[in-house]
């Protein structure tokens, strides 16, 4: 009997949380134990205490919360460069969520690296060197947690599926499950920044996972739906539990 099956079938919630931080062993295990809950986590080989550099995402809100610089000016590429004022609120929700923030979540590891040598001398400021250990769990530390609760699989790049070539996928893909026997984790998948399609769930499921999860109202076995755990969607589930439960909805974090 896969741990998928009865997903959906009562009114129960299903507690998941992605990538690998701190905050999961400090603050969420405790709490979850205190109330006697469980939850899935989802395990990126990138977000690790073992990294030799913060995964790119991090690293660059650490430069822009630590600017000492107003004005963000990136070259991206021969053709176009990309500024903001990261000392304003708006210009900071620009950089959040705008051009730079989109060519760095798409980018290969190698030109991650290099977008964030040009965001450090931009913001004046480097990220210190043991930023990966202060942010993230270790594999013993994951393996301690997926003694209690269950641990799936979150990639090993946090690349976005639909940018990768299917031999790149199916690599990560396999290299994520070896990763995850090792921690003693289950088969099951979440997609990266939800980002998914009919191809890439089939290749998840070609490569041995009972289920993946996303991020939205789109169902399937391989495309599991759940809602960010924001204020008003707890409001709403406390309000209608039945109605979420008739979505499929499971709350994540």
């Amino acid at each position: 009997r896969s741990r998928l099956d009865g997903i959906g079938r009562d009114s129960t919630p299903v507690l998941t949380f992605d990538d690998g931080y701190q905050e999961w062993i400090d603050i969420v295990a405790p709490s979850l134990r205190s109330r006697g809950l469980t939850a899935t986590f989802f395990a990126c080989h990138a977000f690790r205490a073992e990294a030799p550099r913060a995964h790119w995402v991090d690293e660059y809100y650490w430069l822009l919360d630590h600017a000492r610089k107003p004005l963000l000016r990136v070259q991206l590429d021969d053709r176009i460069a990309y500024e903001t004022r990261i000392d304003t609120r708006a210009g900071k929700r620009e950089a959040v969520t705008g051009a730079l923030k989109r060519r760095l979540i798409g980018a290969s590891p190698e030109s991650a690296a290099a977008l964030l040598d040009a965001v450090a001398e931009a913001t004046g400021r480097e990220a210190p060197p043991r930023l990966a250990k202060e942010l993230y769990l270790s594999d013993s530390q994951w393996r301690n947690l997926a003694a209690e609760f269950d641990v799936g699989g979150h990639s090993m790049t946090h690349r976005t599926a639909t940018t990768l070539s299917e031999a790149d996928l199916t690599d990560e893909l396999h290299a994520t499950s070896a990763w995850l026997r090792e921690l003693n984790g289950i088969p099951v998948w979440s997609h990266p920044d939800g980002d998914t399609s009919a191809r890439v769930e089939d290749l998840v499921a070609g490569a041995g996972y009972e289920g993946a999860v996303g991020v939205g109202a789109a169902g399937g076995r391989y495309n599991l739906p759940r809602r960010f755990a924001t204020a008003s969607a707890i409001a709403e589930a406390l309000e209608a539990p039945t109605a979420v439960a008739r979505a499929d909805a499971a709350l994540c974090d």
